[in-house]
C-alpha cells in the first residue's frame, strides 16, 4: 500500500460514511476533494479538503518501509444562522467518530489537534482543521 492509496481510501470513505441519514451520524457533506482549495473557489458547502502536511519514516518504530504521515482535513462550510455554530461543532464529531470507528485505517490513526475558526459578519463562514496521523507501510515492489 502507499501513501496515494491510504489518501483515496480516506476521500472515499468520508463520501461513504458521512450522511445524516446513516446512523450514528448526524451531518451531511457536500464535496470532499484532496488539495488545498481556498475558501472562495468552493462553490458546494460543506466541503472538505485533505492534504499531507507531512511524512516520516518510522524504521525504528515498525520496521522497513513504515511511514507517519500527517493529514491536514480542513472544511469550509455556511453556518445555518450568524453566529450558529452547532453544525460545525456537529460536523467535526461525526469526523472525528468516523476515524476512531470506521476508517479502514482506525487502528493505526491517531487524532492530533482540532482548530475552529468561528465565522463572523465580515467572512460568514465557519472553517475548521482536524489533524491526525496515519501509520502505515509500504509495499516492497521486487
Amino acid at each position: 500500500m502507499d501513501i496515494n492509496t491510504v489518501m483515496d481510501n480516506l476521500k472515499d470513505e468520508i463520501v461513504e460514511h458521512i450522511k445524516s441519514s446513516r446512523s450514528p451520524y448526524k451531518s451531511d457533506i457536500a464535496e470532499v476533494m484532496r488539495g488545498i482549495h481556498g475558501h472562495t473557489d468552493v462553490v458546494n458547502r460543506p466541503f472538505i479538503g485533505l492534504a499531507i502536511e507531512n511524512a516520516e519514516p518510522k524504521q525504528r518504530m515498525m520496521g522497513d518501509n513504515a511511514w507517519e504521515v500527517r493529514v491536514l482535513l480542513y472544511c469550509y462550510m455556511d453556518p445555518s444562522t450568524l453566529g450558529n455554530y452547532d453544525d460545525m461543532y456537529q460536523l467535526v464529531e461525526d469526523l472525528r467518530y468516523f476515524l476512531v470507528n470506521d476508517f479502514s485505517h482506525k487502528s493505526r490513526t491517531d487524532v492530533v489537534g482540532f482548530r475552529p475558526i468561528e465565522g463572523g459578519t465580515t467572512v460568514n463562514i465557519n472553517y475548521f482543521e482536524l489533524v491526525f496521523t496515519i501509520f502505515y507501510q509500504e509495499d516492497i515492489v521486487q
